[in-house]
């Protein structure tokens, strides 16, 4: 069988790190259309890899995976939507794979806040009417009951972090110190 590469911004290394392992046969490469895109292969794409796009569906047994682009966290983030088919003796649910989009527990970091709280909408927009489970690369599980809630506290926590950091920086122009302050200050 195939294996599924994911692209990284900063190669990290280390077992279970998307496209590393064996299991023979042709790699699928997620590789959205950015700009800036590094990837965990610096660059040096296998011949192997297979671009995929935004709302490419791709079929596996009992299964398909949609490919949703959800940039913010890093400019190359995706969720996978995981759909059992109908015809599946297995049965099961959908479910998304997250990657560092959502995290189970935790704030995400996040390179473009604009980015992010887009994508964030557009899960919670996947969400509506439909609530399936999150799997976050990192944390635990959020349950499909739970899931379009998790979203909406997430985006009410960035809405906060952003009034905080808004507010540190007015107090520091109006203390007449020139309007400055250091990284730690505004976090």
């Amino acid at each position: 069988g195939g294996k599924i590469c994911l692209p990284r911004r900063r190669r990290r290394g280390g077992a279970g790190e998307a496209g590393g392992g064996g299991g023979g046969g042709p790699a699928l490469r997620l590789r959205p259309r950015v700009e800036r895109r590094r990837c965990w292969c610096d660059g040096v794409v296998p011949e192997d890899c297979r671009e995929l796009s935004d709302g490419q569906e791709i079929v596996v047994e009992g299964a398909s995976l949609r490919v949703c682009l959800t940039p913010g966290h890093s400019d190359d983030s995706v969720c996978l939507l995981l759909e059992p088919s109908s015809s599946s003796s297995a049965g099961g649910e959908a479910a998304i794979l997250t990657g560092d989009t959502v995290l189970g527990g935790s704030t995400a970091v996040f390179d473009d806040l604009a980015a992010y709280e887009a994508s964030l909408r557009r899960l919670q927009a996947t969400l509506e009417g439909r609530p399936v489970a999150l799997y976050p690369g990192h944390g635990q599980a959020v349950k499909a009951h739970q899931s379009s809630a998790y979203i909406r506290s997430m985006l009410g926590m960035l809405r906060e972090r952003e009034k905080a950091i808004v507010k540190t920086l007015e107090e520091a122009a109006a203390s007449g110190g020139g309007g400055g302050c250091t990284l730690d200050e505004v976090c």
